[in-house]
Parts: C-alpha cells; sequence; structure tokens
C-alpha cells in the first residue's frame, strides 16, 4: 500500500477530509453523502458508531489487534458515587476527592486519602474481555500529599501472581523524575519510592500476560498505621504492548469501546473497509492455552508442547506443539456444553513450523466428525469448519492420524473460537470463561447534512459479507433510511440463511415494493465484493435498483413514503433484529436525485 505523499499532511488525515459529507454543489458527482471506508483511518464525526466492549480486526500490518483505545470508566476521577460499580474499587476507610489535575484544570483528578492499618489497595477491574487479553498496559500520572514516600503498583492474575521483572515493566515516562527509584519485587510488585508531594510523575506499567486487576498499595507492607494520601491523574490503560494516546472517559465507559474497525486483509494488507458486526460469543474457554495440559487435553502419543511463541497479534502467546503418533493418534482437544441439533463454526490460527504440513486434522471434537485437512504452510491462516451438533458435548480437535505407521507434525496453534452460526466472526479471546462481543451500531441522526430528499433519491453500498453468521432463515442484515417505531423508510438487507438473495424495499409503502433478486442473477460468495444500488421516486413509488452491474425490473407500490429520522447501518435491536451478517462496507454514497438505469449500472460494476 505504497503511496506518494504530496506534503507532509498525514495521508490518512488527507483523505479523512475528502471522505465527508457533501454539499450537493461541492460533489463532482451530486453526492451530498461520499464516504470511502477503505481510505479512511477515523469515523465521520457525524456518524455515532456504538460497541460496548472490545473487539478484534485485522490492522494495516496483517496482526490481530484490539479496538480498544481507553478501557478504563472515569479516568479523570474515580473520587464518584459508586465508583466501585464502575472498575474502581477502594479500601474501607479511604476517603475520596476530586482535585485540579496535573495541568491545574479543576476536579479533574482523584484524591485518595487512607490511614494504612494494613495491606489495602486502589484497584480497577477490567470486564471480561479485557481480563482474556495477553499484553495490557497503564499509564497515569501520580503525586503525593502526605506520607508519600512509596507506593506499589502491578497487575494482578490468580493463577500467576503479581507481576515480576520477567512478566512486565515500570517505568516513568514522563514528568518529574529527580530522586525517584522503581524496584521490581520479585513475586510481589513494582515498588516507586521518594515521589515528590509538589511534582507530578508519569508512570507507565506493563504485563505480558493474563491479568484479574490492576493495583496500586498505599505505603508498602511496613507502613502499617502511616496515613497517606496520594492524588491520581489521567489513567490509561489498554491492550497491546504500546501505551496509545490518553482518551478522557467517563462513567459511562471507555471511550475506545466505541471505537469502529477499519479491516484489512491479513496476506495482501489490502484495506477491506468498515467492519460492521452483530453480537457474538465465543463458547470455547481458554482460547490461547494449547500448550497448557490442563486446559487443552492431549490423549494418545506423545504430543510436546512449547508456549510463549509469536501469535498472529505479534504477541508470544501462541504454542508449537509436536505430534508424534508413534502408536496411536496424536491429539489434543477442548469440549464445550452446546444444544443439540443446532449450527455451530469451529475456528482457529494454525501455521507450519517449517515447510508444509497436510496430515494434520482440524475437527470437532469426536473423532472424525466433521474432519477437514487443511494445507499448512508457515504464514498464519484461519482455518474453520461448520456443523451441525449431535449432542450437548462437543468442541474441538487437532490430531495426527497413526494410520498404521508413525507420523508426526510440527505445527503452531493460537485464537480458538466456537460459535453459533455458520461462519466465523472477528476473534474473541476466552480465559476461563466464555466471552460475548456486543453488536456494532452505526448511525447518523441529522439526516439534514445529507441533504434528504422525500420525493427522489438514490443510495450505493460497496460492501462484503465476511462470514454467513445467521442462526435462522431470516437474517435482517438492514441499511438505510428509519424512522421511530422502528419503520424502515428505504432499505437493503441480506436474506435467508443462505445468505444469497438480498431485499431491496420499503416497509412504508402499501403494496410494498420488498423485492429479493433472484439466486440466478445474484450469488454472494463469503468475501467477495458486490455493489448494490437502489434509486425511489415517492411519485409513483418506484424503486429501481442494480447489484453488480444487473439492473432490476423496476417495483412500484402505494402511498407515501415515511419521513425518516436516521440512516442506520446495519440492524435495529429496538425491531428485535437479534442478528445480521457481519460485513466490510467499502464505500457509501447518496444522491438526492435519482440516477438513471445506465448511472446505476455504471456505479455497481
Amino acid at each position: 500500500m505504497n503511496r506518494t505523499r504530496a506534503s507532509s499532511v498525514d495521508a490518512f488525515g488527507t483523505r479523512d477530509q475528502r471522505n465527508r459529507i457533501y454539499p450537493a454543489l461541492e460533489a463532482s458527482d451530486g453526492s451530498t453523502l461520499s464516504l470511502d471506508f477503505t481510505q479512511m483511518s477515523s469515523l465521520d464525526s457525524r456518524f455515532t458508531f456504538s460497541r460496548n466492549t472490545q473487539g478484534t480486526f485485522i490492522n494495516s500490518s496483517g496482526y490481530v489487534a484490539w479496538s480498544d483505545v481507553n478501557l478504563v470508566r472515569d479516568s479523570i476521577g474515580f473520587a464518584v458515587t459508586s465508583a466501585t460499580s464502575r472498575g474502581w474499587g477502594l479500601p474501607a476507610g479511604a476517603t475520596t476527592s476530586l482535585v485540579n489535575d496535573r495541568n491545574g484544570v479543576s476536579s479533574n483528578a482523584s484524591r485518595t486519602s487512607y490511614t494504612q492499618s494494613g495491606s489495602a489497595a486502589v484497584t480497577w477491574s477490567p470486564d471480561s474481555s479485557a481480563v482474556a487479553a495477553t499484553g495490557v498496559v497503564a499509564r497515569f500520572w501520580i503525586r503525593g500529599v502526605t506520607n508519600a514516600s512509596r507506593i506499589d503498583v502491578g497487575w494482578y492474575q490468580s493463577t500467576l501472581g503479581w507481576g515480576v521483572a520477567s512478566d512486565g515493566s515500570c517505568t516513568i515516562v514522563g514528568g518529574y523524575s529527580s530522586g525517584v527509584t522503581i524496584n521490581s519485587q520479585t513475586g510481589v510488585l513494582f515498588r516507586v519510592e521518594n515521589l515528590s508531594t509538589t511534582e507530578w510523575t508519569q508512570l507507565e506499567v506493563k504485563r505480558s500476560t493474563r491479568f484479574d486487576y490492576f493495583a496500586m498499595y498505599f505505603g508498602g507492607a511496613a507502613a502499617t498505621g502511616l496515613a497517606h494520601a496520594f492524588e491520581f491523574s489521567d489513567f490509561q490503560i489498554n491492550l497491546g504492548t504500546v501505551a496509545k494516546p490518553f482518551v478522557a472517559t467517563s462513567n459511562a465507559g471507555g471511550a475506545g469501546l466505541q471505537a469502529p474497525r477499519f479491516d484489512y486483509d491479513p496476506t495482501t494488507r489490502a484495506p477491506r473497509g468498515l467492519l460492521i458486526e452483530g453480537s457474538a460469543s465465543n463458547l470455547m474457554t481458554h482460547s490461547e492455552d494449547q500448550g497448557n495440559n490442563t486446559t487443552w487435553n492431549a490423549f494418545g502419543s506423545s504430543v510436546t508442547r512449547t508456549t510463549g511463541q509469536t501469535d498472529p497479534g505479534n504477541n508470544s502467546t501462541a504454542n508449537k506443539l509436536v505430534f508424534d503418533a508413534t502408536t496411536a493418534d496424536a491429539v489434543i482437544s477442548r469440549s464445550v456444553t452446546v444444544s443439540n441439533a443446532t449450527q455451530y463454526t469451529i475456528s482457529m490460527w494454525m501455521r507450519a513450523d517449517s515447510g508444509t504440513v497436510t496430515n494434520v486434522r482440524f475437527a470437532r471434537a469426536a473423532g472424525s466428525a466433521g474432519a477437514i485437512f487443511p494445507t499448512l504452510t508457515t504464514a498464519w491462516q484461519r482455518v474453520q469448519l461448520t456443523f451441525t451438533s449431535s449432542t450437548t458435548s462437543d468442541g474441538i480437535e487437532i490430531r495426527v492420524l497413526n494410520s498404521g505407521s508413525p507420523q508426526t507434525a510440527t505445527v503452531h496453534l493460537w485464537g480458538a473460537q466456537l460459535e453459533a452460526g455458520t461462519g466465523a466472526s472477528s476473534y474473541i479471546p476466552t480465559g476461563t470463561a466464555t466471552v460475548t462481543r456486543a453488536a456494532d451500531k452505526l448511525t447518523m441522526s441529522n439526516i439534514a447534512l445529507m441533504q434528504w430528499n422525500q420525493t427522489a433519491g438514490t443510495f450505493l453500498w460497496d460492501m462484503d459479507v465476511q462470514a454467513e453468521t445467521s442462526t435462522s432463515s431470516f437474517a435482517p442484515a438492514f441499511a438505510g433510511m428509519y424512522r421511530a417505531g422502528p419503520v424502515r423508510v428505504i432499505r437493503f438487507q441480506l436474506n435467508n440463511s443462505s445468505g444469497t438473495n438480498p431485499r431491496i424495499g420499503s416497509d412504508t409503502w402499501t403494496a410494498t415494493p420488498s423485492s429479493i433478486v433472484a439466486t440466478s442473477l445474484y450469488t454472494r460468495p463469503v468475501g467477495t465484493p458486490f455493489k448494490a444500488a437502489v434509486a425511489f421516486a415517492n411519485t409513483g413509488q418506484s424503486m429501481t435498483y442494480c447489484i453488480n452491474g444487473t439492473v432490476q425490473t423496476t417495483v412500484t407500490g402505494t402511498g407515501t413514503l415515511a419521513t425518516p429520522t436516521l440512516f442506520l447501518m446495519h440492524q435495529d435491536p429496538s425491531a428485535g433484529d437479534t442478528e445480521y451478517f457481519p460485513i466490510h462496507l467499502r464505500q457509501l454514497k447518496y444522491w438526492p436525485t435519482n440516477l438513471s438505469s445506465s448511472d446505476l449500472r455504471s456505479i455497481t460494476t
């Protein structure tokens, strides 16, 4: 993706300025909404994007990445009512107040005072998605008030204990540092001493493994009976190994949780557009623990495991397994409770250690049921398999068959996922419990900005379907104009369990033009780009639509369109829509006029 840059202005920033809602006279083709999500690094401010959990995507380097920015609620002041319900925990007897932050802004920092009578700490506990993550960074400012010579900070995880030097670090990254010292307490915490009571010091505390909570211990274990007071400002906690720019958050939740995901092809690095998905759950716990015999069982002949290998996220959480099937099949597996006679998809990243491997079987747990033999190279690939359960206990299995003679294979494994539906959605890491990712929602409530025309108009949707995750015969993947109720004024949707037949129409005309494009005219393979356009006229209640260059018969109805109040992409949960196909939205355009059939053919070819 090398592109010539004409100036020192950031290339993505320049594209973001071009890809916005245009007044009709400024857009060369007359469109008043013109967005290309393959050329954008941020969402147009006129749109509202929401998702109240973290989500993963493929970044421009081809790595699996998190969409979070700041996971902390109340990041500029945890001294608020009911703070403990938003992740912050305070020791009994502590008093809190809001004070000026490091920039002198009133009530943007918190002060915590405590008379220590034992082991006590201010703690922060994340949601389950963050707990399951590997690699986390906390960055914040701290200043002492009284008895502030020492504070212990670190990450805790129940099966691993406190962070140690081999599992993380604590460093001074900004502000006052004269006299401040940091020492690693093996098996305990990082001890920060000689903190100033007049100057702010910025600390950064990393951890490379999973965690249960972040803690700031007052004074240390030898400080019993002392009264302590500290001031904290600008808390930033994000997943990964690099601290991101600070984003202030309130009790509504971490701002980063609402971050849209601009997805890329993991192999070619080509931009695939804005990733929009419904809610999904990874039913497979310990999704990255294939190297742990406690969570992933090994059967048959020898399976040698090595943890700490480079994973598709460019971290060190993958597992290297040597299968040596000498007298019986060599296999590792994980089981899970499922619903009988239900469609599921299992998926996992796999690669060969060297050369090519063709004798590894990836299957649902139960011997040969639903087995496939992927051709593995040294490049990571996500292998997936869809099946219908015939029991209430199923899972994932990776096996090398003995086949009457010794068989060996060395592979790397990472990111196991089991979810309902007929395709794999974006990866959802898990720990000891299953994890659910919330649905994405993209809306624009001020449609006056796009100069909505109640009489005539044209929409263009340029997208592909990431996976067929529908578990019913009707998947309401809506996109278009709506009003409260909800009433679908003009909408495009994918339909049917096979996902091959799009539907374009309006729910407000009598004798609704709601035509389904015949399979013989259009078939949608997963991952294949397609373009759909519709030109509609309230006078005569007509609608002409085109998909991939094929203009369809105009359909007509009676009555008038309802007046819309917002643009919505993808579904409306208030209408009872609980699922939809995950898509990559590459381009979205609107014209306040009808385009001709030849124009529709041109813009969708």
